[in-house]
């Protein structure tokens, strides 16, 4: 009986090492096997790779599975995965948004001919990625697609290229940015946080620039093309290594902190104490001024460009001006001032606490006046505001003082019961009177 229980037990080892053995060469197989763990999924007449559950670091995507063609890589097929390196077979045409999301270690790829699309978040938080390779005519690249890339210091634009959405490449190592003449749109924050970005071009084919884009990087100098209408807020905060500046004639709107913190700016310097970048005025070498002359060609008045100038009792607009900026003469000595036609926009604060500010004409063309841009103008003195727009512009609910009792708002004759009526113009009904002829 003994004999026959340690026969058993030696029957039962051998068996348990054999196993062991068969399930190693299982694991070895599977490692070995570059195409082990894909998931397809079969669409007609051809094949998608929809996951993948594999152990091994590097994987092949066959050009076919079971006799068809293998086309695209599905929407978060190897999200969070361990690969280090993917082969991708020129078979493939379209790869989904956030097929390679989180995949930390992945250090390379290579994007085949058919492919004209990198879609939004594909690459997002790869943060190991080294090298892309676009081998076809890629026309967008996705919002977020490389962003936190922080191993991505060179990326070679396809000269096929036209669009770059938000954040494409936010937080990634990339040092310099040359876009081909085909870009015509880039997204907010499309390279915010570049630390390591030093030089950029941006295409004439770009008309606006949008929010943020730039902003924390490293730039040193930036020329903005003609065509150019529009630079966004915050489009270069913090921009501490920007020197130059150029900006053209048609840009007619630079949105709030567009430059700010950007200390380094280089500025040109008008009448001994007017700080312009192209034809818009940034600011003041002194606060002191008690008078300030403009260059005929001016366009613009920046975000605070005149604040805290206590001692400014005069200033003459151009006929050319087009927009005021935010708190652009907010707490100055000014006592009156006319706003040419030209100017559509005043942006909000801009002449708050201008105790002094008494009489107010503004021209036919505004079309938007800020909050409190006049709410606390005039102190306890009677102010007048005079509007030669036909249509009420938009006004917020506290651009003006309603319950201060000697304001008058002059408006035409034939235009004053619409002023009346109008939102956030209706709580100044009482206040509103008929231009006197």
């Amino acid at each position: 009986m003994k004999n026959f229980l340690y026969f058993c037990l030696i029957l039962l080892c051998a068996a348990s090492l054999v196993c062991c053995d068969f399930n190693g060469m299982n694991n070895n197989e599977e490692e070995d096997d570059p195409t082990s763990g894909l998931e397809f999924y079969f669409k007609g007449d051809e094949y998608s790779v929809t996951g993948f559950s594999g152990r091994q670091e590097t994987v092949e995507i066959p050009e076919e599975y079971q006799g068809l063609p293998v086309t695209s890589i599905g929407e978060k097929a190897f999200i969070s995965s361990h690969i280090i390196g993917i082969v991708i077979p020129d078979t493939i045409t379209d790869i989904g948004a956030e097929a390679f999301r989180h995949c930390y270690n992945l250090t390379s790829i290579t994007l085949p001919e058919g492919v004209t699309q990198i879609k939004d978040s594909c690459f997002l938080d790869c943060e190991a990625l080294e090298s892309v390779t676009i081998k076809g005519a890629v026309t967008s690249i996705g919002a977020r697609a490389f962003k936190n890339c922080e191993m991505l210091t060179q990326f070679d634009f396809p000269q096929s290229l036209t669009e770059i959405g938000s954040e494409a490449f936010f937080g990634s190592a990339l040092m310099s940015v040359q876009l081909p003449d085909s870009v015509t749109e880039i997204g907010d924050s499309a390279f915010c946080r570049c630390s390591y970005l030093e030089s950029v071009n941006i295409p004439e084919g770009v008309t606006v620039i949008n929010e943020s884009v730039f902003s924390e990087t490293a730039i040193e100098t930036i020329t903005i093309p003609q065509g150019v209408t529009s630079i966004g807020g915050a489009a270069f905060w913090n921009c501490k290594e920007l020197t130059s500046v150029t900006i053209p004639d048609s840009v007619t709107h630079i949105g709030n902190n567009a430059f700010l913190d950007c200390t380094s700016i280089e500025y040109e310097v008008y009448e001994d104490n007017i700080k312009y970048l192209g034809n818009w005025v940034m600011g003041t070498t002194s606060t002191d001024i008690t008078s300030a002359n403009l260059k005929s060609t001016t366009v613009g008045i920046y975000q605070q460009a005149f604040k805290d100038c206590e001692s400014l009792l005069t200033i003459t607009l151009p006929n050319g001006l087009k927009k005021i900026g935010k708190e652009a003469f907010y707490r100055t000595g000014l006592t009156q001032i006319t706003i040419p036609d030209n100017v559509t926009h005043i942006g909000n604060l801009a002449f708050d606490i201008c105790s002094g500010l008494t009489t107010v004409i503004i021209g036919s063309g505004i079309e938007e006046i800020g909050d409190y841009a006049f709410h606390n103008s005039g102190g306890d003195g009677a102010v007048s505001i005079e509007i030669n727009a036909e249509t009420p512009p938009q006004i917020g609910e506290k651009t003006f003082n309603r319950f201060k009792d000697n304001l008058k708002i002059y408006v035409n004759s034939d235009y004053i019961n619409i002023y009346k009526s109008a939102q956030y113009w209706s709580f100044l009904a009482d206040k509103i009177y008929a231009i006197e002829s």
